[in-house]
């Protein structure tokens, strides 16, 4: 009886384990709910420290989209600028691109040669960024600026994101099943063992069908992620073994999919494909109003004139994705309403409000505050 409750034990260990995850620190989160809805978590403040734990659904389905770049690279015309010592880092360097050793990406890590250019989110928004770098290195000056250009319009094309997302529910329609499946079974074998004293000789026909769902969910786990991401071999075998070796995890094989689903994409493109209307267009308005309100702990470290131009080109290429999306930007950037009467200024950044004037907003560093008109 001690060894089947301690099976049990293992098994919801094991599946919980999958349900549990350590986001890149500026990742944003879409979870989804029971109901379908999907609703986003924004990453700490870059003045905070927190580490953030996302706990998945416990049914299948309910699996999270990770996207991990909350804004591109600084790439200029000439070469890039690159942090030293991690996403955190307190300095960065210029590498130029004449002098620069070939790109190359390694897990999450984008270099050249010794050199750390950046640490991506997920390995295959590494390996799109070291491609982007070495072409950049490899093509003429003047090209520069529409391959950077094209490069960043790609990461806000809603409309291929909204593809991908429904190429995902179509295929993953054919995983759900075996998800299903394989969480029926190991709640009717809990059910079972408790209900007839652990005993384990009465549950072999659950057994039998479990043998049958995980080569049948791991051969469709298969050609669906190779679908979407053909050149993750090792990724690929690694989940396929994973699910072998620890049937729960089964369960999680489309969530195993859509985790990374829109590497390469930027979250405001995502947001418009998987948030309502009005979720997208709040989410929107905070990007805009961070980009216009920058952090002193962020201006600092990028100073040079590439990183002006490169901050420049994004700014631009993200105005004109907003006004084809959502109208005129400046009409999301517009002063909040007075929570009370006696407000007297807000901060146009966090939208912090104070009742007493101030220079700057205690939340945002370097932030000075605006009042109400």
């Amino acid at each position: 009886m001690i060894g089947e409750f301690a099976f049990i034990l293992v098994l919801f260990a094991i599946y919980l384990s999958e349900c549990i995850f350590l986001p890149a620190g500026h990742s944003s989160v879409f979870k989804r709910s029971i109901r379908g809805r999907w609703r986003i978590s924004l990453p700490p403040s870059p003045v905070s420290s927190a580490c953030r734990v996302v706990i998945e659904g416990l049914l299948p389905q309910l699996g999270s989209v990770f996207v991990a770049e909350p804004a591109p690279p600084l790439i200029s015309l000439s070469g890039v600028c690159c942090s030293l010592g991690g996403p955190d880092a307190e300095f960065s360097k210029y590498i130029d691109f004449a002098n620069a050793e070939p790109f190359l990406s390694k897990g999450c890590t984008v270099s050249s040669g010794s050199e750390v250019v950046c640490f991506s989110g997920t390995e295959q928004q590494a390996q799109l960024l070291s491609d982007l770098l070495a072409n950049l290195k490899a093509s003429e000056s003047t090209k520069r600026d529409a391959l950077i250009t094209a490069d960043l319009r790609r990461m806000l094309d809603t409309r291929r994101a909204a593809q991908r997302w429904r190429a995902y529910k179509k295929a993953s329609g054919f995983l759900s099943l075996g998800s299903w499946t394989m969480f029926g079974t190991l709640v009717a074998l809990f059910v079972i063992l408790v209900l007839l004293r652990f005993q384990a000789v009465a549950v072999w026909p659950l057994a039998v069908l479990m043998l049958v769902v995980i080569p049948h969910t791991t051969y469709v786990f298969y050609r669906v992620h190779l679908i979407f991401f053909r050149r993750k071999v090792e990724d690929r075998w690694k989940r396929i073994v994973l699910m072998f070796l620890t049937p729960p995890a089964c369960i999680r094989a489309g969530d195993f999919i859509a985790h990374e689903l829109f590497a390469g994409f930027h979250s405001l493109a995502v947001s418009r494909v998987l948030l309502d209307d009005a979720g997208s267009r709040d989410f929107a308005a905070r990007t805009l109003r961070e980009m216009m309100y920058p952090l002193d702990i962020d201006d600092h470290k990028y100073s040079c004139a590439a990183a002006e131009w490169a901050k420049a080109k994004w700014m631009k290429v993200v105005w004109e994705w907003m006004e084809q999306e959502f109208g005129d930007p400046r009409q999301l950037i517009d002063a909040p309403r007075k929570a009370t009467a006696n407000c007297v200024c807000y901060c146009p950044r966090c939208l912090t409000q104070y009742l007493f004037l101030r220079t700057s907003c205690s939340d945002c560093p370097g932030i000075a505050v605006k009042p109400f008109c």
